[in-house]
C-alpha cells in the first residue's frame, strides 16, 4: 500500500473530525490548542488556589459558552490539571439530576463515585484513596505514639509521600482491625464533634479493612444497603428512613467529607455540566440549594457551573434567586471562539493524533497540498467555535477521501452518536452507577416513540407519585384488534431486601387487581438480587409475580449501557452538544423520529425481550 493510500485508509477508519462533541471529560481527549480558552482556564486555576488558601471564603463560579465552544474540553483540562497542579485539588463531574426529591442523594452518590475511580492512564489509586491513605497514616502514627511502638511509627512515616500505597499494606493483625477502627473513630470525633459518627466508622473500615471496601463504598454513596451488609459494616438500617431523612443524611455525609477534605488540604471542585437539562422550578430550586450548600455552608467545596450563554441570559439568570445569581456573577467568565490561527492548529492537532507515527509530506496533509484554498475559505470567519471548525474540517476531509460531499441525515448522525455513547458507557461502566430515574427516562423515550407500523403501542404513560424507592410507570398497551391492556413497569435499583420486596409486591398487586394486565420488573443487573436462602421470601414473591404473568428484565453489562446511552443522548441533545454540517444543531424532535425509525429490539437487543412481551397477545 502506498503512503497516500495508507494514510487515506487510516483516516477512513479513524476520522479525527467525525465526533464534534467532547463526551465524558474524564476520558481521553484531543490535545489542547494553545491560547484557546486559556484565560478562563487560568482564571479558574487562580480561584481554586484562593479556595485552598482561604477555605472560609464562600465562592462559586460559572462559565458561559455556546454549544460547541469547548466547555467540556475545558473541564477535561481542569480535571487533568487537578493531580499535577502546585495546589492539588479533587474533582467531581456531575450531570444533572432528574428527580429533585433525591437531589442531595444524587449529589453524594456522584461525588463519591467520582472520588473512588481512577482516571489517569495506568493509575492504581483514586482521589478517595489519597484521602483514606492520609487518614490511615495519621491514625497509625497516633496509635503508635500512644502504644510506644516506634517500629509502626517509622513504617507509617515512609508512606507520607505516597499515602494511597499504605492502604494495601498489612500493618496490623486481622484481629486488630476492629480495634483500630474504634480507636480512629474516637480520635476523629474528639477532634471534630461535627463529623457524622456512622460516616467516620464506615470510612475507617474502608481504610483498615480491604475486605469491606466494596460495601463501604455503597454505604458512603448513600445507598440503602441490605441487612447483611449493614451488619457487616456495623451501621444502622436506612430502610425505615423517609426520603427527606435520607436527603438530610446525604447532606450530613457531604458535610463530614468536607471537614476531612479541609483538614487534609484538598478542596473539592464540583463541575456541573449540561444544566440545560434542568427544566422545572423544583429542579432549579434544588440546584440552588446545592450551590448554597457547597459554596456557603461548606469550606472545602467549590461549585463551577457550565451554561450555554443564551440559557444563562434567558432562563437561569431570571429563575435563580439573588443569592445564587450573585454567587455566579462574582466569578463569571465567557469562552471565546477560535481565531484563524487557532482553527488551523485545532485541525493540525487532530490530524496529528490520528496519524501518530505516520510520516506525511505536510503536517496538514491531506488538506495540504491541493485543498488549502478550500480549507482557508471554510475558515474565513474571524471567529468560530471549535465545533464549527471540526464540522467544516469533517466535510472537507470527506470530500478529500471520497471525492463527494459529506451528506448525512439526522438519523445517521444520531445513530453514530448513540453507538459512541454505548461504547463509552460499556468501557467505563462503573462511571455510570445504577440509576432508576435514568432507566425510567430511557423507557419512556422508547415507548413514546414506537412507529405506526409497530406491533404494539403504549399510551397514557404516567408515573405514580409517592414515597416509594422504586419507580412505577403505568400505561395501556394497544394491540391490533385487541382491547387496551393495562401495563405496569417497576424500575428498581435498590439494594435493601424490603425495598426490593415492595417493588415486586407493587407489581403483584397491579396484576391481581387487573386480571388482563401485564407487568414488567426492570432492574439494573449490577444491583444484587440474592437467591435463597438469603432472599428466600423475595424469591417467592418474584415467583408469584411471574406466575401472574409478569416478566423480569435484569439489564446486564451488555444491555444496560444501551438504556443509559439513550438517556445520555437526550441530555446531550438538550444541551446542544450534537450537530453536523448541513443539519446544524440536532433538536429533540429529531431524537424522537430517530428513536421511532431506528431504535427497536432488532437493532438493539437490549429492547428485544421488552418488545416480545408487550407485543404478545397473552400475558
Amino acid at each position: 500500500m502506498t503512503g497516500e493510500k495508507n494514510i487515506f485508509a487510516i483516516l477512513k477508519t479513524d476520522n479525527p473530525f467525525s465526533s464534534n462533541a467532547a463526551g465524558d471529560p474524564r476520558a481521553a481527549r484531543y490535545p489542547d490548542v494553545p491560547g484557546l480558552g486559556d484565560d478562563v482556564f487560568h482564571g479558574l486555576q487562580t480561584l481554586f488556589a484562593q479556595k485552598k488558601q482561604h477555605p472560609h471564603k464562600p465562592c462559586a463560579a460559572a462559565v458561559l459558552g455556546e454549544a460547541g465552544s469547548g466547555k467540556t474540553h475545558l473541564i477535561g483540562r481542569l480535571i487533568e490539571q487537578s493531580q499535577s497542579a502546585a495546589f492539588p485539588y479533587c474533582f467531581a463531574y456531575i450531570l444533572p439530576f432528574i428527580d429533585a426529591g433525591q437531589g442531595f442523594r444524587y449529589l453524594l452518590r456522584e461525588i463519591i463515585n467520582n472520588l473512588t475511580h481512577t482516571y489517569a492512564m495506568g493509575a492504581k489509586h483514586s482521589q478517595f484513596d489519597f484521602l483514606a491513605g492520609k487518614i490511615t497514616i495519621t491514625l497509625l502514627i497516633s496509635a503508635a505514639n500512644d502504644a510506644g511502638s516506634e517500629k509502626i511509627r517509622r513504617r507509617a512515616l515512609k508512606f507520607q509521600s505516597a499515602p494511597p500505597e499504605i492502604l494495601n499494606r498489612r500493618f496490623i493483625p486481622e484481629v486488630m482491625k476492629a480495634n483500630m477502627v474504634r480507636y480512629g473513630t474516637d480520635c476523629l470525633l474528639k477532634r471534630n464533634s461535627e463529623l457524622h459518627p456512622a460516616f467516620v466508622n464506615v470510612l475507617l473500615q474502608y481504610c483498615f479493612d480491604e475486605s469491606k471496601r466494596i460495601a463501604a463504598k455503597q454505604w458512603l454513596m448513600g445507598r440503602v444497603t441490605d441487612a447483611r451488609d449493614n451488619r457487616f459494616l456495623n451501621v444502622c438500617d436506612r430502610s425505615g428512613k423517609t426520603p427527606s431523612e435520607l436527603e438530610q443524611e446525604a447532606q450530613e455525609i457531604l458535610a463530614s467529607l468536607d471537614i476531612l477534605l479541609n483538614l487534609y488540604g484538598r478542596p473539592l471542585i464540583v463541575f456541573f455540566d449540561q444544566l440545560e437539562n434542568l427544566h422545572n422550578t423544583e429542579q432549579i430550586k434544588k440546584f440552588q440549594s446545592m450551590v448554597f450548600f457547597l459554596s456557603d455552608i461548606r469550606k472545602a467545596m467549590l461549585p463551577v457551573a457550565f451554561f450555554r450563554a443564551q440559557d444563562w441570559e434567558r432562563k437561569f439568570k431570571l429563575k435563580f434567586d439573588d443569592f445564587c445569581s450573585g454567587r455566579f456573577k462574582a466569578n463569571l467568565s465567557d469562552l471565546k471562539g477560535c481565531n484563524r490561527r487557532q482553527s488551523l492548529e485545532l485541525i493540525r492537532t487532530r490530524l496529528g493524533t490520528a496519524l501518530d507515527d505516520v510520516e506525511t509530506s505536510n503536517e496538514m496533509y491531506p488538506f495540504y497540498p491541493g485543498y488549502e484554498d478550500k480549507l482557508h475559505k471554510m475558515l474565513r470567519a474571524q471567529e468560530m467555535h471549535p465545533r464549527q471548525v471540526i464540522n467544516r474540517a469533517n466535510s472537507l476531509l470527506h470530500e478529500v477521501l471520497h471525492q463527494a460531499p459529506n451528506v448525512r441525515t439526522p438519523e445517521q448522525i444520531l445513530e453514530n452518536a448513540l453507538e459512541l455513547r454505548i461504547e463509552e458507557i460499556r468501557i467505563n461502566f462503573d462511571h455510570y452507577p445504577p440509576d432508576e430515574a435514568r432507566l425510567s427516562l430511557a423507557l419512556e423515550l422508547y415507548l413514546d416513540n414506537r412507529p405506526d407500523i409497530y406491533p404494539y403501542h403504549v399510551t397514557d404513560i404516567t408515573q405514580s407519585s409517592g414515597k416509594a424507592k422504586f419507580v412505577f410507570l403505568s400505561g395501556n398497551v394497544n394491540l391490533p384488534r385487541r382491547k387496551a391492556i393495562p401495563t405496569g413497569f417497576i424500575i428498581d435499583t435498590e439494594f435493601h431486601h424490603s425495598s426490593v420486596a415492595a417493588g415486586i409486591r407493587r407489581g403483584i398487586a397491579f396484576l391481581e387487581n387487573r386480571p388482563d394486565a401485564k407487568a414488567v420488573y426492570i432492574r439494573d443487573g449490577r444491583c444484587p438480587f440474592h437467591g435463597p436462602p438469603r432472599w428466600e421470601r423475595i424469591n417467592a414473591l418474584l415467583e408469584t409475580f411471574l406466575e401472574l404473568g409478569g416478566v423480569t428484565l435484569f439489564l446486564d453489562q451488555e444491555h444496560a449501557p444501551v438504556w443509559y446511552a439513550l438517556t445520555r443522548l437526550q441530555f446531550d441533545i438538550q444541551a446542544g452538544d450534537i450537530s453536523a454540517p448541513g443539519v446544524g444543531v440536532i433538536r429533540l424532535d429529531y431524537l424522537k423520529r430517530f428513536t421511532a425509525s431506528i431504535v427497536d429490539g432488532d437493532a438493539y437487543p437490549a429492547f428485544k425481550a421488552l418488545d416480545a412481551y408487550l407485543a404478545s397477545g397473552n400475558k
